[in-house]
């Protein structure tokens, strides 16, 4: 069912419709960008409109903010497990960590990011489950050399600023995606907006009068949509 809205703006039913489905996202551990496309052909929306304001929201964290859940909430130990099974599997293959999780997560930025905070905090306070995982490959015929053999400091104040710094690097990195995200709904609502207005100039003088109506009724939408991807 599609639900025709105003432009201006998200009714307590829409941002209700987005929370849900975030949340049936993180039950079913499907990408949010499965949730913007699905949201969006309900609501009658783009999916990027529908992305910004989920980031929007989340950045505000104010109110009825929509919020996907809180990091590592939703992992059983089964899950941790085969996390970590999975990203040792791909460092056998020569994979890195960080191509390990963005495949695992289809490349949903935040999935990723949640995976691979994980596996770090696995790496720095459970050793016991990295050789575990490490013994189950071995017996498969899957050789991985011991990560935990490879960390680059060796006291253990050292080695948690050395996460701190990966994590912390790792943030900003989405942080410059979710941007360069919003600067190309910038751009493209700003290019959709000068060619309507060159359409318009482009009008003969009479022409111009007939259609002023419209022409500012479009104009409207299109600034509109303009400031919704400036936010």
């Amino acid at each position: 069912m599609t639900v025709h809205i105003a432009r201006n703006g998200w009714s307590e039913t829409e941002k209700t419709m987005l929370e849900d489905a975030v949340r049936r996202a993180d039950e079913s551990g499907a990408s949010l960008r499965s949730v913007f496309e699905e949201t969006g052909l309900r609501l009658g929306r783009k999916p990027n409109s529908v992305r910004n304001f989920y980031y929007l929201q989340l950045r505000s964290r104010d109110g009825q903010c929509v919020q996907r859940a809180a990091p590592f909430v939703l992992f059983t130990e089964d899950e941790v497990y085969a996390l970590v099974k999975e990203i040792l599997k791909g460092k056998s293959l020569g994979k890195s960590v960080r191509a390990c999780v963005t495949e695992m997560a289809g490349g949903d930025k935040t999935t990723m990011l949640r995976y691979q905070n994980k596996y770090r905090s696995v790496l720095k306070k459970r050793p016991t489950l990295i050789e575990a995982v490490l013994k189950e490959l071995e017996a498969e015929g899957v050789h991985c050399d011991n990560p935990l053999l490879h960390m680059p400091c060796a006291l253990p104040e050292e080695r948690d600023a050395y996460l701190k710094n990966i994590q912390a690097m790792d943030r900003m990195k989405v942080q410059q995606d979710m941007m360069r995200m919003q600067l190309e709904d910038m751009q493209s609502a700003a290019r959709a907006t000068l060619l309507l207005c060159k359409d318009f100039l482009a009008l003969l003088p009479e022409e111009k009068q007939g259609n002023l109506d419209t022409f500012c009724q479009a104009l409207a939408c299109r600034l509109s949509v303009l400031e919704n991807a400036a936010n």
